[in-house]
């Protein structure tokens, strides 16, 4: 999940004082780390500068709060190994969604005759803190991905309707490319089922009852050592209650479903919107990378746009309705896809028999007599 809150203040001391030691001897390095710039996170001053100083507005900047799903969270309590593992993964899979704002969402207005234009912009630095409890003391792996205000060149502030229009898309990707990151580097099978539910195949249900991430009071934030936390993870193990193993559902690799239904319920689609719905109909996950190669390809040259100013774009360009009912599920490995989108489906008619219709409604009308061939699309496998 991700989450952006707008700063009104450079006072970061909330994260350079918060050495997440929880997460000691499974991390590497510390708890800051640059995805871009240098210098020692630990120090308040050095930090504050990624916000960029002044700016016209009274945001200095933001915190990208990228938080992983509950069913890979708790993997850092029950397996040290692959909880290496998860959190490199959730490292890479941060920048990577981090990367896809700063190319799609980031801009900055400028009037010129009375017409408004968004220049591409980037972010002069960005850091980030991993932790890996919430105030419960729970499992809880996640980052704070503070960034500036203003970008790289000039004191005029990001437009920051773009970011929150992307941010459904840079969350979507973040998940998928986790889901994909930890189902290749650990034992475990991260998937996403038609519901949206994030599972984790080989992990009993009972673990994410125990740590369900509520309380009724919002409690004071706990600075835990390593032993600390391992000892509270112990106790709290031992009212755990078995509910049994989430299993892997036997899906295809990308749910056709899932993607016509993100589609279908938006009033208008842009190329985030395709974004979303691909990373979401992922069902074990797949690399933004990929997942921007694979929308692109089914736009062709559908001019793209920055944060808001994105064109819109037709459903069906995406949806391929007659591929998919000839063809199947569309794969994810690209050389297939590409194989996929190039393939003409083969339209089989079949014949309508004589029958009674309304039209309008509330007058009937006669059907001719003798059969009619129909080779639409829609009457596809419906002989």
């Amino acid at each position: 999940m991700l989450h952006i809150f707008a700063r009104k203040s450079d006072d970061v001391t909330y994260f350079t004082n918060d050495s997440a030691l929880e997460l000691d001897e499974l991390r590497d390095g510390g708890a800051g780390w640059w995805l871009r710039g240098e210098g020692e996170l630990s120090d308040p001053d050095r930090v504050a500068k990624v916000f960029g100083g002044s700016t016209r507005a009274s945001t200095v900047g933001y915190d990208l709060i990228f938080s992983a799903p509950r069913t890979i969270s708790v993997l850092l309590a029950l397996d040290l190994i692959a909880a290496v593992e998860v959190i490199r993964s959730h490292r890479l899979a941060v920048k990577a969604a981090v990367e896809y704002l700063e190319t799609y969402a980031l801009g900055t207005r400028r009037s010129i005759a009375g017409e408004t234009e968004v220049i591409p912009a980037r972010w002069r630095e960005v850091a980030s803190f991993t932790h890996g409890v919430n105030r419960m003391g729970e499992p809880h792996l996640h980052d704070h991905v503070l960034v500036g205000a203003t970008p790289t060149r000039g004191n005029r502030a990001i437009d920051s309707r773009g970011l929150f229009a992307h941010l459904e898309a840079a969350d979507a990707l973040y998940r998928s490319e986790l889901r994909h990151r930890v189902g290749e580097c650990t034992t475990y099978i991260p998937w996403r089922s038609f519901l949206g539910n994030e599972q984790v195949g080989g992990v009993d249900n009972g673990y994410r009852a125990l740590w369900a991430g509520r309380s009724p009071v919002r409690q004071a934030k706990k600075l835990w050592s390593r032993e600390e936390i391992v000892t509270k993870w112990a106790k709290d193990l031992e009212k755990l209650q078995v509910f049994g193993e989430s299993e892997v559902v036997p899906e295809t690799k990308f749910q056709e479903h899932t993607f016509g239904a993100e589609l279908s319920r938006r009033h208008s689609v842009f190329r985030r919107t395709a974004i979303t719905a691909w990373a979401n109909a992922a069902t074990f996950g797949e690399s933004v990378q990929q997942i921007n190669e694979s929308v692109d390809l089914h736009l062709g040259a559908i001019p793209l746009g920055v944060g808001v100013q994105e064109p819109e774009i037709p459903r069906s360009s995406l949806l391929q309705l007659t591929r998919v009912r000839e063809l199947g599920a569309r794969p994810l490995e690209l050389d297939s896809l590409i194989q996929w989108i190039n393939e003409a489906p083969v339209t089989k008619a079949r014949v309508v028999k004589p029958r009674r219709e309304f039209d309008p409604p509330g007058h009937f009308r006669g059907v001719e007599t003798q059969g009619v061939a129909l080779s639409s699309s829609r009457d596809i496998g419906k002989a």
